[in-house]
């Protein structure tokens, strides 16, 4: 038996939850500290120094999104997104570093070439593809 309350309610969390996120967000981007602002809300937090794109004690899914903020992006850079489990992450970034291709060992660096031919073979083929569709004419119609 369903209770419509619950139903209701477990559909209804997850906007609640973003609209909150949304105005704690605003209030850090008003220069508000996120330390204090989470004490005050009872919420967790946490800070991570020269985090690196795989590995660490950073959650994937918030390490995927503050690697995807563009390398140019204006700094404090704050953005917020709801997760697959129903929180609200809020994520500051106050620097970005640019990778050292000298600090890779020589798997990494072939490993690397390898990656980016492959991008270049997709790319090169979806060029090929849409050309050939692009110039194709339908005979017998």
């Amino acid at each position: 038996i369903l209770n419509i309350e619950d139903v209701l309610t477990s559909e209804r969390a997850p906007a609640l939850v973003e609209a909150r996120g949304r105005e704690l967000q605003k209030e850090i981007k008003a220069g508000a500290g996120i330390e204090e602002l989470a004490k005050r809300e009872g919420l967790p937090w946490q800070v991570s120094i020269d985090t690196k794109m795989y590995g660490g004690n950073i959650d994937e899914t918030v390490r995927a999104k503050a690697f995807a903020t563009p390398a140019r992006a204006d700094l404090p850079h704050v953005s917020g997104f709801l997760t697959d489990k129903g929180d609200y992450v809020i994520l500051s970034l106050a620097r970005i570093r640019d990778g050292d291709v000298g600090q890779l060992n020589q798997t990494q660096k072939d490993n690397l070439v390898r990656s980016l031919r492959n991008d270049m073979a997709l790319q090169e083929s979806g060029l090929y593809q849409r050309a050939l569709v692009a110039n194709a004419t339908v005979k017998g119609l």
